[in-house]
């Protein structure tokens, strides 16, 4: 698994090698992508993800550029389908038709067609407050020369019922925000909330995975296939913890294009931080690799050494709870009594007395083992 580089302004530069594929984006130039794999283009699929639900949050040279990987990605096989979701907000009121009928003239002047409809649905608002839809449509996309009925998309949920399982709508006190990481950045001037079209777009893990499995369950190409999941929008990186998470008997890849570098080292950042807590958790696992246990074997730890015979000094009491293991040294009274007054070594005896007591500090009754009256 990569994540693409760059997306932004009028070229962009991406590279991603997986065994058996390679899709490249070269430096400078206009927005062409190229798409290759070694793998006969029969036994390949790739599914193209467009999260459009807020549009106003993307700059409109990186819808462009957007919209040119998707029509490549597209257009370079015959197995190949697109998940656009449609807006759902809009500032201006009265506009969400205009934005949609834009994006769809947009693709389709492209060889795009989006005749297939379907939607995301949530079980409940995560706040009786909350504005967020619970209906969230989108649209399949594929080239004019795909052909649905004959295709092993044919008979994925998404396409024989239309809609995917419920999912749970993230609540708003748990919404993330990418953040520059750099050493040299200064605190963002922004709210610390989630605002406007931002806690739109986040369409959640949960719902994510619920796209994903409606998508890709039941799909039959008739020979083992490699799917490649392209994230033209990847955000705050739902698509991919979820693509993570996905099981399948299938080999799997995913590729997204960010919007500048600091989406992308963010994203980089966050979602490894999130598969190490997650595999370490017992929640993901990886075929071959067994996380290391949260204590170490019992036969890797050395036992603890002997406890040494003191002249002078004392033991004191164990640490509470753990038998064998002193708090520390004490001074018994009749060495104080003997030291504390010499005429001579009172001062030094009374530092080295004190530097002990630093040391140690005051001792602790153990009282774990004692019987409650």
């Amino acid at each position: 698994m990569r994540i693409g580089r760059t997306l932004s302004g009028l070229a962009f530069g991406v590279a991603v090698e997986s065994p058996g594929l390679t899709i490249k984006q070269s430096e400078g130039g206009p927005a062409r992508a190229v798409v290759g794999c070694n793998w006969n283009l029969a036994f390949q699929a790739f599914v193209c993800f467009c999260n459009y639900v807020a549009p106003c949050t993307i700059p409109s040279a990186v819808q462009e550029q957007q919209m040119a990987l998707t029509n490549t990605v597209l257009h370079a096989g015959p197995n190949n389908i697109g998940l656009v979701m449609m807006p759902a907000f809009s500032y201006k009121a009265g506009q969400l038709y205009l934005i949609e009928h834009q994006i769809i003239k947009s693709l389709s002047m492209r060889s795009i067609h989006m005749d297939t409809s379907f939607s995301l649905v949530y079980e409940r608002r995560s706040d009786a407050r909350d504005n967020r839809p619970c209906n969230l449509q989108g649209r399949i996309a594929h080239s004019n020369t795909f052909e649905m009925r004959k295709s092993g998309w044919r008979n994925c949920p998404l396409m024989t019922v239309g809609r995917t399982e419920p999912a749970k709508q993230v609540p708003n006190k748990q919404l993330i925000m990418v953040e520059d990481l750099s050493e040299e950045s200064l605190p963002s001037a922004d709210s610390e909330r989630v605002q406007g079209g931002r806690r739109f777009e986040q369409l959640g893990e949960d719902a994510a995975m619920k796209l994903l499995q409606a998508t890709i369950d039941t799909v039959d190409f008739g020979e083992r296939t490699m799917l490649v999941l392209v994230d033209v929008s990847p955000g705050v990186g739902n698509m991919m913890t979820a693509f993570v998470k996905l099981k399948g008997n299938r080999p799997m890849y995913y590729f997204a294009a960010c919007e500048s570098d600091v989406h992308q080292a963010w994203l980089h950042e966050t979602t490894l931080s999130i598969m190490q807590e997650d595999f370490v958790a017992g929640r993901l696992t990886i075929p071959g690799i067994t996380p290391a246990a949260v204590t170490p074997p019992d036969g890797v730890i050395e036992s603890q050494p002997p406890r040494p015979d003191l002249q002078l000094l004392v033991w004191m009491a164990d640490v509470p709870n753990i038998p064998g293991c002193p708090q520390g040294v004490k001074f018994p009274v009749e060495l104080l009594n003997k030291w504390n007054k010499h005429p001579r070594f009172a001062e030094p005896f009374q530092t080295f007395y004190d530097e002990v007591r630093a040391y140690c500090g005051e001792e602790v009754e153990d009282t774990s083992h004692q019987v409650p009256e």
